[in-house]
């Protein structure tokens, strides 16, 4: 195996390089790098077309691809620099059909203008609306609306999910909460035709409401079968979770799969052959891209409509494309649009997962050669589940903090269960006008996702679910990966060679620990900000001691927890001794530290430490030792 049998993965790595440039190169004019990428591409035609010395062509190429990586940077950045501040009143179309939430609907706005200083100004800005007035908005309304939107705020103490970042790159940056008296005023005809996708997710989505008699089940269904995964209830998502299967709920390649196969079996019976084949599999293909569009375009479905698409036309031509070269495309796709998109979690499973299945499952299945063709069935898809979460438990633990722990049985149970599932799914989505046939196969969906969530439910009730938090530092991610790729490469390359790239790992991970363990602060204290108090976490080299003032229990799970994982300072801590000496005094003696709770002070005139820092724009920021420290808008922390 050569490298350069893959073409497209030599393109992503230097656009890869171009990427790392472009965040790294101060804004630049794109006009002019267009510019200077449109002369070297001149030069590439003529040194094809006039010259037979062409040695210069391939780093020519690659120059143009990292300047390619910085082009797309420069361009996104520039539309992210872009800020307005929204006045009121202001004009919004609704985007979305409403989202029911626990306390309220949910919605998507975009402003079409705003009034500022008595003139109206034009803008595009999205807001996040929840509501809970008893008109049902759908996609096309126009609003006129009164009240401030709000911006979305940073958060306020490290580890925390930085929700204004996720919105971020979806172009929403504000929030509005508008319980009653919507105010509708015009009906957008563009957005409200039974042509928009929009709508026809949404007529599948009442299909399945109609159809499905389990609440449970038609939540489960929307998000397996369609992608709406915002109705899910937190007890579904965690049993998911739990059981190591949240992919299944994820649309993925998994169920593009299943859509093309389903497609594919049913075009066997007619043998079709020459231009009846190629029509049909040019219909197979708009199918796969109308499902994605349906879905909502993310990384893995994209991902996988690409990969299955090459195939798809591959059968065209009796040619079956690389998995290496179809994965590294997509991905050039997806960059090319968005390359934001190499930072979302989804993206970086998605890809991971696949990498690790076609590297690691033939590796796998030497282990046992089962004798019966259902065992082997069973064996090949246990591979499969080990090779993926062999390749993404880094990240998982990274992200999530947590290691399912019965992953494999539920994989083997639920990922058949799941095909069987869409292979009734996509029938039912498709036929779904046919009155009695609909009826008939909801009643099947409806009892298979009752029976997914019993089998969800029994793991549920297993001792120890999943390993909790866990954490893993880049380097041990990034070492835990290239030990996997030595494994995969053992039977290509010299292995005295692998041998001595593995020990150089070992050691590069073990020195980077000890040095971390020396620099390691011995003592700090950390000072959270809650929506209503404070907490406080002293770590003084070997144990945890906090304290609590005023800060709800949900809230301890992503605004205080998040850090002691991050640190592994464990998570049963002490208490920190604190005595009351007025009613808004609180003082710690071991601290050497009285707060003001009333006025959201930290007196600190008898006590010695080296450094202070408040926790700003996703890092900690150095303050003066002698400054007033203020608690409340952001986490402090005092280095002892």
């Amino acid at each position: 195996m050569r490298f350069s049998e893959f073409p497209f993965l030599r393109y992503l790595i230097f656009l890869l390089l171009g990427l790392a440039l472009g965040y790294q190169v101060s804004p630049i004019l794109s006009i002019w790098l267009g510019g200077v990428m449109g002369v070297l591409w001149l030069i590439y035609v003529a040194i094809i077309l006039f010259l037979k010395n062409r040695t210069w062509l391939t780093p020519l190429a690659y120059v143009q691809l990292i300047l390619a990586g910085v082009f797309v940077i420069q361009l996104h950045q520039k539309s992210d620099s872009e800020e307005t501040i929204l006045g009121t009143p202001f004009i919004a179309e609704v985007l979305q059909f409403d989202v029911e939430k626990p306390r309220s609907k949910q919605n998507l706005l975009q402003v079409h203008a705003y009034q500022k200083d008595e003139k109206w100004i034009n803008s595009s800005e999205k807001i996040l609306l929840y509501h809970q007035d008893s008109i049902t908005l759908t996609p096309g309304k126009i609003l006129f609306i009164e009240k401030e939107a709000e911006l979305i705020q940073e958060p306020k103490n490290p580890g925390e999910f930085d929700y204004k970042a996720f919105l971020q790159k979806r172009n929403i940056h504000y929030t509005l909460f508008h319980p009653v008296g919507l105010k509708v005023i015009d009906n957008h005809p563009t957005s409200n035709t039974w042509l928009s996708p929009i709508h026809w997710k949404q007529g599948l989505a009442n299909l399945i409401q109609s159809k499905l008699a389990d609440p449970q089940a038609q939540k489960v269904a929307k998000a397996l079968l369609l992608g709406q995964k915002d109705a899910l209830d937190k007890n579904i998502r965690a049993e998911f979770a739990d059981a190591g299967v949240m992919h299944v709920l994820a649309v993925s390649g998994l169920h593009v799969g299943i859509l093309v196969s389903v497609f594919l079996f049913l075009v066997k019976p007619f043998k079709l052959k020459g231009g009846k084949l190629k029509l049909y599999l040019m219909g197979v293909v708009m199918i796969i891209w109308l499902y994605a569009l349906i879905t909502g375009f993310s990384p893995s479905v994209v991902r996988a409509s690409v990969m299955f698409t090459l195939i798809t036309l591959g059968q065209m031509r009796d040619r079956k494309p690389s998995i290496f070269n179809v994965l590294a495309f997509s991905a050039i796709l997806m960059i090319a649009f968005d390359p934001e998109v190499l930072f979302e979690v989804g993206f970086q499973l998605s890809y991971v997962a696949v990498l690790g299945i076609v590297l690691l499952q033939p590796l796998i299945t030497r282990w046992w050669l089962p004798s019966s063709s259902w065992i082997e069935y069973l064996w090949q898809l246990a591979a499969v589940s080990i090779a993926a979460q062999l390749a993404t438990f880094p990240l998982t633990v990274f992200y999530f903090h947590s290691f399912p722990v019965w992953f494999l049985p539920a994989n083997l149970l639920i990922i058949p269960l799941t095909f069987l599932i869409m292979q009734i799914g996509i029938p039912f989505l498709i036929l779904g006008w046919i009155p009695f046939l609909s009826d008939f196969l909801g009643w099947i969906l409806n009892a298979f996702f009752q029976l997914e969530l019993w089998i969800l439910s029994l793991f549920k009730n297993l001792p120890v679910t999943n390993l909790d938090e866990l954490t893993i530092f880049p380097l041990t991610m990034f070492c835990v990966w290239a030990l996997l790729l030595i494994w995969a490469s053992w039977d290509l390359f010299p292995k005295k060679r692998l041998v001595y790239i593995a020990c150089f790992l070992t050691f590069l991970w073990a020195g980077n620990r000890v040095i971390y363990s020396w620099t390691k602060t011995n003592a700090e204290l950390i000072v959270y900000a809650g929506d209503k108090g404070f907490a406080l976490d002293y770590w003084d080299g070997w144990t945890l001691k906090s304290w609590n003032q005023g800060v709800a229990v949900e809230e301890l799970d992503f605004k205080v927890k998040p850090n002691r994982i991050l640190n592994g300072w464990g998570k049963w801590p002490e208490s920190l001794q604190a005595f009351s000496l007025e009613k808004n005094l609180l003082f710690f003696p071991e601290l050497e530290l009285l707060i003001d709770i009333e006025r959201g002070m930290i007196k600190h005139e008898y006590a010695s430490f080296s450094k202070v820092e408040y926790w700003q724009e996703n890092e900690w920021i150095e303050q003066e030792k002698n400054a007033p420290l203020e608690i409340g808008n952001s986490s402090v922390r005092i280095l002892f």
